[in-house]
C-alpha cells in the first residue's frame, strides 16, 4: 500500500464533500455530480485500492457526510499500518469501539451464504490473495437459515435469485451497506491462502 498517499488523502476525503463546489448533502447530487466527486476527488484517485464498480456510491457519500469520524479514522487504520505485520484478531478504531478491524487469516471457500448486516457497514479488503464475493438485493435472497440477529447484527440465507459477483484484491475492496447482501471469502481457482482485514462502520439512518 501507498500509505502516504492514502494518508494525505484521509483528511481530504472528510472534507471534500462541502469543498468540491457541489450542495453540501449528497441526497441533492445529480447523477453528474456525484461521479464529479468520486471520479475528480483528490482522495479518490490517491487510494491505492478502489471501491467495486458496483458500489453504491451515492450512499457511500452520504455515510461519510453523516459520520466522517468513523470513516476518518477507518482509513488511518489502513494508512498507518502495515497490514502483513498485524496478528489476526479485533481491534478497536475509537474510544467508543463502534468503529472497528477483524483482521483475518484463512483458505477461500468453495460455497457459502449470503449476510446482511442493519447496524454496521462493511469494507472488506484483502491485502494477500484475492477471493471472490457474492452480492445481491435483499429482495432476491432465498431461504433464510439465520433470522436477523440484533446482537450479532447478522441475518443469512442459503442463496440468491440474482446476484453479480466482484473480486476483491489488493486493488479493489467490497463496501457494503444494510441494503447489499454479500457472501464473501470464495475461492477463485485453488486452495490459496487469504488475509483480509473487515472495517465495521456504524451505519447511520437519516
Amino acid at each position: 500500500m501507498n500509505y502516504k498517499s492514502l494518508a494525505a488523502a484521509i483528511l481530504i476525503m472528510v472534507t471534500s464533500l462541502s469543498s468540491c463546489g457541489l450542495p453540501e448533502d449528497p441526497a441533492k447530487w445529480s447523477d453528474k455530480q456525484l461521479e464529479k466527486w468520486a471520479q475528480n476527488s483528490e482522495w479518490f484517485n490517491a487510494l491505492p485500492a478502489k471501491p467495486a464498480s458496483i458500489t453504491d456510491k451515492r450512499e457511500m457519500a452520504t455515510q461519510i457526510w453523516l459520520n466522517p469520524e468513523s470513516w476518518k479514522v477507518a482509513f488511518e487504520f489502513l494508512s498507518t499500518h502495515k497490514l502483513e505485520d498485524l496478528e489476526d484478531g479485533k481491534i478497536f478504531l475509537t474510544q467508543d469501539q463502534k468503529t472497528f478491524a477483524n483482521v483475518q487469516t484463512y483458505v477461500p471457500r468453495e460455497s457459502g451464504k449470503f449476510e446482511r448486516h442493519c447496524k454496521y457497514i462493511d469494507l472488506q479488503y484483502v491485502f494477500e490473495g484475492a477471493e471472490d464475493h457474492q452480492v445481491s438485493k435483499l429482495e432476491n435472497l432465498v431461504d433464510e437459515v439465520l433470522p436477523y440477529s440484533e446482537e450479532r447484527d447478522v441475518a443469512l440465507c442459503n442463496s440468491s435469485k440474482d446476484f453479480q459477483t466482484i473480486r476483491v484484491d489488493k486493488t479493489c475492496f467490497g463496501l457494503y451497506f444494510p441494503q447489499d447482501a454479500h457472501n464473501p471469502n470464495l475461492q477463485i481457482g485453488g486452495m490459496e491462502k487469504v488475509r483480509k482485514v473487515v472495517v465495521k462502520i456504524p451505519y447511520v439512518n437519516r
